[in-house]
């Protein structure tokens, strides 16, 4: 019988042609990542919510995108993401559940936002953390009331600004932008 995902410990052994991908939104308990060799080993999010209640484990990465989601809901470990590119190394949203421990690996991009649930407690470990913006949004770190942000050392925050007149000759020009 195949086993309930949502309790499983998925295992990503080493010699495998094809690196798993999401097809669906998928939760499970544990990520193992068994590896020997050089090749690359990661999960491709895909676009996807991953749900892990438990550890990940080994030295593998997760493939992010601007439209994956990750929602951890245990302790995790340390977050590796593929370094690849911009894109392999996003998310659009971190979700950190109550019970959730975290600590970033590698750098960042997130698109929407890192929410904490009172209690969860994520480590950037002075790790390159970028919120994105664009036309369509900018990421931000949701409240933490109860919970713990720390090393948080190396976050760089964009923001997208529109164009003032298209069509006109002038365009996106120095502004400066302070708290009121």
């Amino acid at each position: 019988t195949v086993p309930t995902l949502a309790t499983a410990d998925i295992t990503v052994p080493y010699g495998v042609p094809n690196m798993p991908a999401l097809d669906a939104n998928r939760t499970i308990n544990k990520l193992i990542f068994f590896r020997t060799g050089a090749s690359p080993f990661f999960v491709d999010i895909n676009g996807k919510t991953f749900t892990v209640n438990g550890a990940i484990t080994g030295t593998g990465t997760l493939t992010g995108s601007t439209t994956s989601n990750l929602t951890l809901g245990g302790t995790a470990g340390t977050l590796n993401f593929t370094q690849t590119s911009a894109a392999t190394r996003s998310l659009n949203d971190l979700n950190m559940e109550a019970t959730s421990v975290a600590k970033l690996g590698n750098d960042l991009d997130m698109y929407g936002a890192i929410n904490f649930t009172a209690g969860g407690n994520l480590d950037l470990d002075g790790k390159h953390l970028t919120l994105k913006s664009n036309a369509a949004n900018t990421a931000r770190i949701s409240d933490l009331t109860g919970s713990t942000l720390s090393g948080a050392s190396n976050v760089t925050m964009e923001r997208w600004i529109p164009m003032t007149n298209p069509g006109s000759g002038t365009g996106r020009r120095y502004q400066l932008l302070t708290p009121t």
